[in-house]
């Protein structure tokens, strides 16, 4: 498991979708990627669906998100979300 705090990036205005891009390339195909951030980042769902990972996502309270990525099991094409804007530089959404 890769597990990533993305609110201190985050909280300090950083944009940490490069993080998170150089994480999902160090995954094999049995790992997971656990993303902690500080509003549910739709616009990463739709990214990596289409790289093969699906998702599962578990509020945190007070306005947190932990989503754990995976590679789809052999024969499971990933259901993309619905389409939501996903800007080079927002990887993540903005938030609000």
């Amino acid at each position: 498991v890769i597990r990533l705090d993305l609110r201190p990036v985050i909280q300090a205005g950083g944009q940490p979708c490069d993080q998170v891009m150089e994480a999902v390339g160090r995954l094999s195909p049995d790992m997971k990627l656990v993303l902690i951030a500080p509003f549910e980042p739709k616009p990463l769902y739709t990214l990596l669906a289409k790289r093969g990972f699906i998702h599962q996502v578990k509020p945190l309270g007070q306005g947190d998100w932990e989503v754990t990525f995976e590679a789809a099991p052999d024969g499971v094409v990933p259901e993309l979300p619905e389409d939501v804007s996903c800007a080079t530089h927002d990887c993540l959404g903005s938030g609000s």
